[in-house]
């Protein structure tokens, strides 16, 4: 599944550039199976081909709401996507995590009337180290474009 949500993924704007392994990790990891909490992965398709994920979780302590904590895939198919989301964990009410950089979704979202609010939900990033970050994107950037570019703090990369 990781490989046919990677694709989905890389082409959101503002998106962390994870490889495929990295997108496995991230779909088995702990935190998709936390005790008190049922989480779910809904692939969302058109006919025979995944075009869109969504990966919502619910409390099974309290009725909160069901939070879409990540999605990938057309703003339009993922907000058609919501009335199934809500029938299948059996809600009325969702929340939907997004970047306040997307623009098409919270155009999407007002103009359906749905109020907004903003949460920082992530923080900058420091590069401590110059030599550790392009030793670390250097498989990222293979898989993105198909072949390795040489990459050293003194040297900017050709595309």
């Amino acid at each position: 599944m990781a490989s046919t949500l990677a694709p989905i993924y890389w082409r959101q704007p503002n998106r962390f550039r994870r490889t495929v392994p990295h997108m496995a990790t991230l779909l088995e990891s702990l935190w998709f199976v936390r005790p008190g909490y049922d989480q779910r992965l809904f692939a969302i398709s058109d006919r025979n081909q995944v075009t869109g994920y969504v990966v919502a979780y619910r409390s099974l302590r309290t009725a909160s709401p069901v939070t879409i904590m990540e999605w990938g895939g057309n703003s339009l198919s993922v907000l058609a996507s919501m009335p199934h989301v809500l029938g299948a964990f059996g809600s009325n009410s969702i929340v939907v995590n997004f970047h306040s950089q997307d623009q098409i979704l919270a155009s999407l979202i007002t103009s359906h009337g749905v109020k907004m609010v903003t949460t920082p939900l992530q923080g900058t990033v420091r590069v401590l180290s110059l030599k550790s970050l392009l030793a670390r994107i250097r498989p990222l950037i293979q898989e993105r474009y198909g072949r390795a570019l040489n990459l050293s703090p003194r040297t900017k990369p050709k595309f």
